[in-house]
């Protein structure tokens, strides 16, 4: 097609989109029509399509359609293939723009849409080429020869934290931990574990802040050398634990005396104060943040999950996929021990290279800036345990008193400030992502109120189970001992009070706002560091 003919094309397309009363088949025909001109002839693409494009967007008569999300995010994708293919530099920063506005302050599909197609720009973040294969060969090393390589004190005692036993050192500043493999594991992620130590701690220099990485115990020629080995010989405090790897796979490595301290429990004799917690949570974004603009991803700052009483038959194992707005799981547990430490980031078994596409690095920012805000608010219910679930009558507990409104702002903020530092490289001074006042009100109304609390056990879930399996599930959440007695297995569906979880059972998450900030902040990264990357420093500041 000539330039003539690519003119005409867009010059009808234009006029069309403007009509104000265009329906919603042919409003999308048109924004198709722009996307393959931007393609083909991309220096056709001007300040007039922008303006109709941002007119296309802020019209909401396409919203009592089904599927209106794909018209707004297809408009969308026609700004952002003119900020990735226009050699004006002024038509890139007013298409940047008008989606940061709709980003920051619409809201529903047109938000959703401008966040996805801005979250995919792409970017040069590539992990790093790395063989994380274990030896075939595992030594077997004693409880004595772990003492003395780790220069465990005398006289001390292992303590167990879920399937790691720590122990001090001759050294008060550091613990000596030994990791074991759950029974159905194998050395495969405790050697990553290792090997993300020693790589992580290889390139500290370029995270320009301290972070405390545990290290691998030294181990002597004499042993074949490997960060996995067999304990042999193991202290009753592990031989007692009936889960744990039969040969007792495991690494050892020293770690700072306060890695296992987090920052919604008792550090020390007392609680963080709030200006400690928020040098807490802010190190760590600024932490993610930097690993992740490294391609080195963490997959899980904390445990998520859509419904976890599905995760063995569903095919996403039940994890939580944020940009779908699902029902959030136990959130309050979730966040009990999180992977943000008192020290910095930890269990290191779950980073990974990232080597993927563009819009799985959305994601990734996504999962940690959510992540961060739900130990935030976590850390204002930890305050009073007491108060958490509903009472005899069904009354949910309220603990809306326990949240410090400016602080919890001020957390927000910081999260985001400090992730998009550290993952553009320079500060961000643009907008607010969105309305913070109204969105930390939200979230003090969903996480401070226990409305949601059941889970449902459905029947073909029950069915899956023997009837062991089945009775100890039970137990397990908490079921009462009359409800076990009297409970056939895959008679009916059960209701659990497993909660608090933000969101009711297969429903939609609570507040739907905390997932639009998500998008937003995880956007504004992702298109920070495309202006970055292309030599264009605070490009993203435009109001």
């Amino acid at each position: 097609m000539s330039i003539t003919a690519f003119t005409t094309e867009k010059d009808f397309a234009v006029r069309q989109l403007a009509l104000a009363g265009l329906n919603y088949e042919e409003a999308y025909i048109n924004l198709g029509r722009l996307l393959y001109i931007g393609s083909e002839a991309p220096s056709l693409m001007d300040a007039q399509i922008v303006n109709v494009i941002k007119q296309v967007l802020a019209r909401k008569t396409y919203l009592d359609k089904k599927q209106c999300f794909f018209l707004y995010k297809k408009a969308a994708e026609v700004l952002t293939q003119m900020i990735v293919r226009s050699v004006d530099h002024k038509l890139r920063y007013q298409a940047l723009t008008v989606l940061q506005d709709v980003i920051c302050y619409d809201e529903g599909m047109p938000q959703k849409g401008a966040a996805e197609a801005l979250g995919v720009l792409p970017l040069d973040v590539q992990g790093p080429s790395v063989d994380q294969t274990p030896a075939s060969e595992l030594s077997n090393i004693t409880w004595r020869q772990v003492r003395a390589l780790a220069g465990v004190a005398s006289g001390a005692t292992l303590k167990r934290i879920g399937r790691s036993f720590t122990v001090s050192t001759t050294n008060a500043n550091r613990l000596c931990v030994i990791k074991c493999a759950r029974a159905s594991e194998s050395a495969t992620a405790l050697h990553a574990e290792a090997f993300w130590m020693r790589y992580i701690s290889a390139q500290k220099d370029r995270l320009k802040t301290d972070f405390h990485i545990p290290t691998p115990i030294p181990m002597p020629v004499s042993i074949r050398a490997n960060d996995v080995f067999y304990l042999a010989d193991p202290p009753p405090e592990i031989q007692s634990v009936s889960d744990l790897h039969p040969q007792h796979l495991a690494i050892c490595f020293f770690a700072h005396r306060h890695y296992f301290s987090y920052p919604n429990e008792d550090y020390g004799a007392r609680l963080l104060s709030h200006s400690a917690l928020s040098d807490v949570l802010s190190h760590n974004a600024f932490i993610l943040g930097g690993l992740t603009s490294m391609g080195i991803v963490h997959l899980a700052p904390i445990p998520l999950f859509h419904n976890r009483v599905q995760a063995d038959r569903r095919n996403d194992n039940g994890i939580y996929q944020w940009l779908r707005a699902g029902r959030l799981d136990r959130w309050l547990e979730s966040c009990r021990y999180p992977n943000i430490g008192v020290t910095g980031v930890r269990d290191f078994e779950h980073f990974c290279a990232f080597n993927d596409y563009p819009r799985q690095l959305y994601l990734h920012i996504g999962t940690h800036i959510l992540s961060l805000l739900l130990v935030a608010g976590s850390s204002f219910r930890y305050r009073d345990e007491t108060r958490v679930g509903s009472d005899e009558n069904g009354t949910p507990a309220d603990a809306r008193d326990l949240f410090a409104p400016n602080l919890f702002k001020a957390l927000i903020e910081s999260v985001f400030m400090n992730y998009y530092l550290a993952f553009v490289g320079e500060p961000y001074q643009g907008p607010a992502p969105r309305d913070l006042d109204a969105l930390t009100q939200s979230l003090i109304d969903a996480m401070g109120v226990d409305r949601c609390m059941e889970e449902i056990l459905r029947v073909h879930d029950q069915e899956r189970m023997s009837d062991a399996e089945f009775y100890h599930f039970l137990k397990d959440r908490g079921a009462s001992d009359d409800l076990i007695r009297t409970t056939r297995r895959a008679a009916a569906d059960i209701a659990l009070p497993t909660g608090p979880h933000l969101g009711e059972f297969n429903g939609r998450i609570s507040p739907p706002e905390l997932i639009e900030f998500v998008a937003s902040a995880a956007s504004l990264c992702v298109a920070g560091k495309f202006f970055r990357q292309r030599g264009f420093a605070n490009s993203i500041a435009l109001n």
